[in-house]
């Protein structure tokens, strides 16, 4: 029915042709970003291993601990091909880095066997994603130096885990589904550009921020 339409209206075509090229449509894009807020840390990383307990023995063990988790960010290459100047698909690939380390305090009540001079690690955790996505991009708005979207997609993600404790060490890979909407995203320039996306999903939450080249 498309190639109907275009041959029996052949200037709707060629008008069209030139709204792309006025906007600064081109095939192809590759760009980088990263985000405030990773997904995987923003909805609680799955730690084997969990502190609370119920039992007053085991509370009070609790208190002679204390946890620290950290993120490193998530950080995102894309590779997006342009079907027209509103409709598009983009292929990503985003790393997340975090983890979690446990430490004995020094001087708790009640546990003298440790003599502590200072606070020592007691366990290590650590977490990476790597996640590949496909997203489909709807542009709404096309001018010739911003563009704006809005995308959704889903994908999974290779988590690589490894837990140190005084036990050993463990490492495991577990396969888990990942989703992502992105309901703005703005892009200004027109080869090179600046852009900008807010979402939530297990890549990022929040805001995102990046630079891209089409070709």
């Amino acid at each position: 029915m498309l190639a109907v339409a275009y041959g029996c209206f052949p200037d709707i075509a060629a008008k069209e042709r030139d709204s792309s090229q006025d906007s600064g449509f081109e095939k192809y894009e590759l760009s980088f970003s990263g985000a405030f807020l990773p997904g995987r840390w923003t909805f609680g990383y799955d730690f084997l291993y969990s502190g609370t307990h119920s039992s007053i023995p085991e509370i009070y063990r609790d208190y002679a601990y204390r946890e620290k988790e950290f993120t490193y960010g998530v950080w995102t290459a894309a590779f997006t091909c342009n079907f027209s100047s509103i409709i598009a698909l983009e292929a990503s690939l985003s790393y997340e880095g975090g983890g979690k380390k446990t430490y004995r305090k020094s001087g708790v009540i009640g546990f003298p066997d440790w003599n502590l001079a200072h606070d020592t690690l007691a366990m290590s955790e650590s977490r990476n994603y790597l996640t590949p996505v496909l997203l489909l991009k709807l542009h709404w708005l096309n001018r010739r130096y911003v563009r704006m979207y809005s995308s959704f997609g889903a994908g999974v993600a290779f988590c690589i885990s490894g837990d140190r404790y005084r036990k050993g060490d463990e490492q495991a890979v577990v396969l888990l589904p990942s989703f992502q909407l992105n309901p703005l995203g703005i892009c200004a320039g027109k080869r090179f550009y600046a852009l900008a996306e807010i979402g939530i999903g297990t890549v990022f939450t929040g805001v995102r921020l990046g630079a891209g080249y089409r070709f």
